[in-house]
């Protein structure tokens, strides 16, 4: 059996936790979720069916930990998280960038498809750009 927490279980937190349980990726019984007050937690759990990460030191045992909080929260996640040495983070968050989880202690392995999908993106939105072609997909950036 699987064991994964979510730390953050609000709009996306939330939303990938909806999508894997209806999906059977993961059932109820394997998750557990964390928000920022027992409280909060513990109406998230009743709303998905699943349990209450009261501690984090469950991440020690856990297959997967899930960061979906707002990015000025994610330092406190991880710095909760580190000396729990937890197998998998997956971070969510906007604009966190690879070196604020590695300085945490975090192995931070980057998604060679989405790395390629991003360069590719972005030498799109230059040859747009360079030849003067309209385009709703990007925004000029000054």
């Amino acid at each position: 059996m699987k064991k994964v927490i979510i730390i953050g279980c609000g709009a996306m937190g939330g939303a990938i936790l909806s999508g894997c349980l209806a999906h059977d990726i993961w059932k109820k019984e394997e998750v557990s979720v964390r928000e920022h007050s027992e409280e909060a937690s513990a109406a998230k759990a009743k709303q998905y069916g699943t349990e209450v990460c009261h501690d984090l030191k469950e991440a020690e045992t856990a297959d997967l930990v899930l960061i979906a909080v707002k990015p000025n929260i994610v330092p406190s996640v991880l710095e909760e998280l580190r000396p729990h040495h937890p197998k998998k983070v997956i971070s969510i968050a906007a604009a966190v960038a690879l070196e604020t989880l590695e300085k945490q202690g975090i192995k931070v392995v980057p998604n060679s498809g989405s790395v390629k999908i991003i360069q590719q993106k972005i030498l799109q939105k230059y040859f747009y750009l360079e030849n003067e072609i309209p385009s709703p997909e990007f925004q000029v950036i000054q």
